[in-house]
């Protein structure tokens, strides 16, 4: 369909920059000249290239990772040189080495993906399935696979799989069993804005369980009317429930206090601060300005109810005096507002006690006094919202 390039020198140029020259040409390309028609069979012949770059890609990771090359530069296996040298994150440069690895023992679909008729979905597929207690089976029906990968978009393929292993783990009994419970793993990372990603894996039994748990939890907090939360943030939500549901009934510290409230450390040094105003939530602000995480409105909704904790300072090395942890809300108010509230004020929430704050309607850092007056029980979920989100929640009557 295209006229083949005029590459100048082309003798003289290896197959890479052969390829490096054809994208630069291709860059050039307006793609808006073309009508739509040619638009979409460019995409799907870039699409199959892509395979077989990747395809290309796969097979000299395969021979670089045989021949120890990542250990001759001092790196700690092929995956860390792929993640260092190559900017792959992590999980990518691993899976980059597992593939390459495990398609040698499929050479009908290697060959398959050099010639762009699978895409690496499939190919990621096949290889997160093939284990090393099912490489023998898969490799024999590996014709089979492919042809099924051919018709069949990586989803639909993925199905296909899933039945095969069903299939060749049905004779494994109690070994697949094990095999998935000591695979099981969950990680809770924290990245550079404060935010946490979640990531695991968990057996069949522990998936309906967390499953399970997952909708009690959402149909305890329902979308409120107007409200638009997606499916993922109503899970987040739940998730979250789940552990301040834990906190909440686990068995009362020594202290009496009740779990879950945060812990707030002010440290506030005299020579910095006026004589006449010591403005606690400013120290506060004075305190995480560097970290950049936490809002004012953040903090006043943490200080809400908050057990606090001071250490006066003269300049930055002299401790003056670290003073007893103070909790903003006595117990005989919190048993108070349990009896007059019952759980969150806010009209038509139905949380459980369980998932509720206590919230100044006039915050003590503005002057409120910590009273029943200015004080009512909000779940965690409206507290945020009163504070940090769009707008504040009606007045309780």
């Amino acid at each position: 369909m295209y006229p083949p390039l005029e590459r100048p020198g082309l003798a003289a140029l290896d197959p890479l920059a052969e390829l490096e020259y054809a994208i630069d040409e291709l860059a050039e390309v307006d793609h808006r000249e073309v009508s739509g028609h040619e638009r979409r069979t460019r995409l799907m012949r870039l699409q199959r290239l892509q395979n077989r770059v990747d395809a290309e890609r796969l097979r000299l990771v395969e021979v670089a990772d045989r021949s120890g090359d990542a250990l001759a530069v001092g790196a700690v296996n092929t995956k860390a040189w792929l993640h260092h040298e190559c900017g792959l994150a992590k999980g990518a440069a691993g899976r980059d080495v597992r593939a390459a690895r495990r398609l040698q023992e499929f050479p009908a679909w290697t060959a398959a993906y050099a010639a762009g008729s699978v895409n690496r979905g499939h190919v990621d597929v096949l290889v997160k399935a093939a284990t090393s207690e099912r490489v023998e089976q898969f490799a024999e029906h590996e014709t089979l696979l492919l042809k099924q990968a051919t018709h069949l978009g990586p989803d639909d393929f993925a199905r296909v799989v899933s039945r095969a292993c069903e299939v060749i783990d049905a004779d494994r009994g109690p070994n697949e069993a094990r095999d998935q419970i000591e695979r099981r793993r969950l990680h809770l990372s924290e990245t550079m804005d404060g935010m946490g990603v979640l990531d695991g894996l968990f057996d069949p039994e522990s998936t309906l369980v967390l499953n399970q748990a997952l909708e009690h939890f959402m149909a305890l907090d329902p979308n409120q009317p107007g409200e638009k939360r997606p499916i993922s943030q109503h899970r987040a939500d739940a998730a979250v429930s789940m552990a301040r549901y834990a906190l909440a009934t686990s068995e009362p510290s020594q202290d009496k206090s009740r779990r879950g409230r945060p812990d707030v450390l002010v440290t506030a040094d005299l020579h910095r601060l006026a004589a006449d105003k010591t403005d606690l939530i400013a120290a506060i602000r004075d305190e995480v300005r560097q970290v950049g995480r936490l809002s004012t409105e953040t903090l006043l909704r943490l200080t809400c109810d908050a057990n606090i904790s001071r250490v006066l300072t003269a300049g930055t090395s002299e401790i003056l005096d670290v003073g007893r942890q103070t909790r903003t809300i006595p117990p005989a108010i919190w048993r108070a507002l349990v009896a007059r509230d019952g759980g969150c004020t806010t009209p038509g929430c139905t949380a459980p006690l369980w998932a509720c704050e206590v919230h100044h309607i006039t915050h003590w850092a503005h002057g409120g006094e910590t009273n029943l007056a200015n004080t009512e029980l909000k779940c965690w979920r409206h507290h945020r919202n009163h504070h940090e989100g769009k707008g504040h929640d009606p007045p309780r009557a």
